[in-house]
């Protein structure tokens, strides 16, 4: 999936926004067939 990116003034409606925008990226994602798991990487600050 290609970065998602949203704001909202309030964290619930940051999270709200965000599920709309991981939808759209996952439907979008979906009609691309060039995918391709790259890794996961943690990071502590």
């Amino acid at each position: 999936m290609s970065a998602c990116y949203s704001q909202g003034e309030t964290i619930d409606e940051l999270m709200e926004n965000m599920k709309e925008v991981i939808e759209l990226c996952i439907e979008e994602a979906s009609d691309e067939s060039s995918s391709e798991f790259v890794g996961i990487h943690k990071i502590v600050i």
